[in-house]
């Protein structure tokens, strides 16, 4: 009796220190928009213009940073966008430019897609000001397998929202 009272002890106590592994079934939202992002992107604007996109981890805080390539005659000029900064449960962003010289603070106003491969889209809003009047601006953020969409809209003085710019990217890598 006391050996199997020993044994059944034992047994639970190794029942209770094997854990089965927790098993994570679905990305953080963030991760997903951060690991879709980050490569290189070839495309260009709604108008025509080719252009490459190049968007790399941020080496200076827990971001992305954005780099714009485009071709100048015969070389290839490269210029830095900034830096977005999404709070992990991408309910807010920040816009930083380049060398944070001004920064724009938006909410995300609608989030869809993201889980089991289907696209992530963002839709997010900022107060700013355009040409010295109250705006609003609004980013649209399309990440799919391969594709990139960004898209730019301004809203002034309670007008509709205005397209601003809008770039189509493929995966170049």
């Amino acid at each position: 009796m006391r050996h199997s009272l020993c044994s059944l002890l034992v047994l639970l106590l190794v029942v209770s220190c094997v854990r089965v592994p927790t098993r994570f079934t679905q990305a953080q939202p963030r991760d997903v928009l951060y690991s879709g992002m980050v490569g290189r992107w070839r495309g260009g604007s709604a108008a025509g213009s080719p252009a490459e996109l190049v968007v790399v981890p941020a080496p200076d805080r827990d971001g992305l940073e954005l780099r714009y390539r485009e071709r100048a005659g015969a070389r290839i000029v490269e210029r830095p966008l900034g830096h977005w900064h999404f709070e992990r449960s991408l309910d807010a962003a920040e816009w930083g430019g380049v060398n944070d010289a001004r920064s724009l603070a938006y909410r995300v106003v609608e989030r869809s897609g993201g889980q089991n491969g289907a696209p992530l889209t963002l839709v997010l809003e900022a107060e700013a000001r355009d040409a010295a009047e109250p705006a609003r601006v609004r980013q649209v953020i399309d990440v799919a397998t391969g594709s990139l969409r960004l898209r730019t809209e301004v809203q002034v003085a309670g007008g509709d929202f205005m397209l601003r710019e809008a770039y189509v990217f493929r995966r170049a890598e």
